[in-house]
């Protein structure tokens, strides 16, 4: 009986902000936590076909840029999902997020 091998976690920290990434047969899977509160504030999947799908973002800790707009609130409410192309840049705690 062969045992399942379990993915290999990377983890790096950059600007107060901790990254694990996970890669499946299917997806690489990220992880992002704010370091000094230890709270999950970005979860995205990224697909083989070169989308990625947005399964958590908190609202209060990054700027959200959709297709080169800042965000308004009925865009906020609907943006979990995808596919997407997302653009992560922690240095300015900013999202971008192009849907087209």
């Amino acid at each position: 009986m062969s045992m399942k091998e379990e993915p290999k976690v990377n983890v790096v920290e950059v600007n107060g902000i901790r990254q694990e990434s996970k890669i499946t047969s299917d997806a690489i899977h990220k992880s992002l936590y704010d370091i000094e509160t230890d709270r999950e504030v970005l979860r995205t999947k990224s697909l083989e076909n070169g989308s990625s799908e947005l399964e958590l973002v908190d609202k209060d800790f990054w700027s959200i840029i959709v297709n080169g707009e800042k965000a308004d609130e009925k865009q906020l409410e609907t943006i979990e999902g995808g596919p997407y192309k997302i653009l992560i840049l922690p240095e300015d705690k900013t999202v971008e997020i192009i849907t087209g």
